[in-house]
């Protein structure tokens, strides 16, 4: 939350860059934009022709990056859902010459190609702090860092994992990126130069990556059904983790981290979330899936499973079963960056608003399709561009003050959503 206060000790405007909008990337190719506040769909695009493997919304929210098993990420304008970039792969078109077979995937780079990207399906997508660059990571075993901007490759990662990788992350200074593979590796490389610093070496294929708020340390999840939590200060060695949270009972699929760095929150082909305390690793709540146990009914008498979705579940779902979690595997998770909310996706085609603190679920959204992938990002309102513009030019304020409250990139997104025009000091 924050506050802009004038002269009369009032505040001018409140909640600037509401984290109340999700991006929802779906096994169908199509990514959606979810109002967080009334769990209403507000912008649906169909993003790729193949599964979108993975989203992620730029720092100031309008933004929006997707990846996809087609060997391509697009960039797209968060909120109109206009394509702005699109980070073109070894497919055969626009000028590649590689081998492709004939399901349209690289069979082998040709020395002639000028192709500048991957040359098989991404797996994920980041944007650095900064919103300027944006980094894809994909199953031919490499990372790319792109300009957001033009699109233009700045460094090509690799040497760094055997097998494909299966997720990425910048650091909160942007000056490092993380990458996990399912050779079982964590890599952490300068993103400046594109040079590893350091291969951490874990127990089982890695599924999913995050940093702490103050970037002393990132969480991994894997195969080994924990999550595992690494030093990885300048000088740190080794590949034995500083914590070690155990509970799930099957492959941990994601991990991040609450903005204030208190909390790490996990998701699992166990069909459960939980919550784990980022200092003790003590599990702080589990927010339970229908896994037939306790209070879920599902798989007794009276129980009927859907068509064609037996698989999904460990017996029939039964009507009156109260349980509130998911009924599939939960691929992906994500803190709001207010820490209020969480967010959770399943393969039984369901996201979940939950309210972070109580695990209380908010909203639950039918998408028709595997869920991937999710992201909050910010919406601007119309009325608090206007105010806090006002603000910005108030005398006891000023541009410089203001920026030193809100950071100059708050700042200059403010000024450039409100008033192009209007020169960024």
């Amino acid at each position: 939350r924050v506050e802009v206060w004038g002269c009369a000790d009032t505040p001018l405007a409140t909640n600037i860059g509401k984290p109340s909008m999700l991006a929802v990337g779906t096994q169908d190719g199509f990514v959606r934009m979810i109002e967080a506040a009334s769990g209403e769909v507000r912008l649906e695009v169909q993003a790729h022709s193949r599964a979108v493997s993975c989203v992620a919304l730029s720092p100031n929210g309008h933004l929006l990056a997707s990846s996809s098993d087609e060997a391509s990420a697009k960039v797209w304008h968060a909120a109109t859902g206009e394509e702005l970039l699109c980070l073109r792969g070894h497919s055969g078109a626009d000028g590649c010459v590689c081998t492709i077979d004939s399901l349209g995937r690289c069979k082998k780079v040709s020395p002639l190609c000028l192709a500048p990207g991957h040359s098989a399906g991404l797996v994920s997508v980041a944007f650095a702090p900064c919103g300027e660059r944006v980094a894809t990571g994909s199953s031919d075993c490499i990372a790319i860092i792109w300009s957001a901007v033009t699109g233009v490759v700045l460094h090509k990662l690799g040497g760094g994992h055997a097998r494909g990788l299966t997720s990425l992350g910048f650091s909160p200074d942007g000056r490092r990126l993380a990458s996990g593979g399912s050779d079982g590796r964590v890599v952490v490389w300068c993103a400046d130069s594109g040079t590893a610093l350091r291969t951490i070496s874990t127990r089982g294929l890695v599924f999913s990556v995050a940093w702490a708020p103050h970037g002393l340390s990132l969480a991994s999840g894997g195969f080994d059904h924990k999550v595992c939590v690494w030093d990885v200060t300048q000088g740190a060695v080794g590949d034995t983790p500083s914590l070690i949270l155990e509970g799930h009972t099957n492959l941990v699929l994601a991990v991040d981290f609450a903005p204030d760095g208190g909390a790490i929150v996990s998701s699992s082909y166990d069909r459960a979330l939980r919550v784990w305390d980022a200092a003790t690793g003590q599990m702080r709540k589990c927010l339970r899936g229908h896994d037939g146990r306790d209070a879920c009914l599902c798989g007794t008498p009276g129980s009927e499973p859907p068509p064609g979705q037996q698989a999904h579940f460990p017996g029939a779902p039964h009507a009156g079963c109260t349980v509130e979690g998911h009924r599939g595997a939960v691929s992906c998770v994500a803190f709001s960056p207010d820490g209020a909310l969480l967010a959770s996706g399943s393969w039984e085609r369901t996201v979940k608003l939950w309210d972070a603190p109580s695990g209380v679920l908010i909203h639950s959204v039918a998408l028709g399709s595997k869920v991937t992938s999710v992201a909050f990002g910010q919406e601007w309102l119309r009325e608090e561009k206007r105010i806090a513009f006002a603000s910005l030019l108030h005398p006891r304020l000023g541009c410089e003050a203001l920026a030193h409250v809100l950071g100059p990139e708050m700042v200059h997104t403010i000024l450039a959503a409100v008033w192009p025009s209007v020169p960024i000091p």
